[in-house]
């Protein structure tokens, strides 16, 4: 698996008491509190231990200067991007490359109509329902945690241009994108729910 991107979903509040062994504070000790980042933090050491055979032990987490998620995986640098909204949370990992997620709820927005007319020449062009508003959204989310810039901006970009580095998936009312250059094949998905016992 060493140039995969794997990304997990899960529904925050089915994942709790499943992922309690993963979770520690920044000393590494057992954390019983479990904010949303702690939720996150801990899927990623699941899915390392799962997909990697990497112990949970052996993963660390810092924030860079940006205030964006680092991965430590034995003093190793990984990529890493999380996302978490209403009682949703998604995160994405790799050995390398540009890494970034974004997850969102498909509802209706106060101020779609403004945001699409906004940026009609950037991420918005073209988009005429609610699917393709919150398609956009999770790109150009998704480009920005990667690129540690700002979210007006990239939505004023050119969509074309990032479109092959992105990569949706709609689990319930959930919509899910990974913008990744750490693979030329698409991340696989994984339902926490599904697949959260350890083989």
């Amino acid at each position: 698996m060493q140039s995969q991107v794997v990304c997990v979903y899960a529904n925050l509040t089915e994942v709790d008491d499943q992922l309690g062994r993963y979770c520690y504070d920044s000393d590494n000790q057992p954390q019983l509190l479990r904010p949303q980042s702690q939720v996150t933090r801990a899927l990623v050491r699941w899915c390392l231990e799962k997909y990697w055979s990497v112990s949970a032990e052996d993963v660390n987490f810092s924030r860079d200067q940006h205030g964006a998620v680092e991965l430590w995986v034995n003093n190793e640098q990984w990529s890493v991007s999380v996302s978490h909204t209403d009682q949703c949370c998604a995160v994405a990992i790799a050995r390398s490359g540009e890494l970034g997620i974004d997850c969102e709820r498909i509802r209706e927005r106060r101020q779609r109509e403004r945001l699409q007319q906004r940026f009609a020449k950037g991420y918005m062009q073209g988009v005429s329902s609610l699917v393709q508003f919150f398609e956009r959204w999770t790109a150009a989310e998704a480009v920005t945690k990667a690129k540690r810039g700002s979210l007006m901006p990239t939505l004023a970009l050119s969509f074309a241009d990032k479109e092959p580095e992105l990569h949706w998936h709609r689990h319930q009312d959930w919509q899910i994108c990974c913008y990744s250059t750490a693979s030329n094949n698409p991340p696989q998905w994984i339902d926490f729910s599904k697949n959260n016992h350890l083989s």
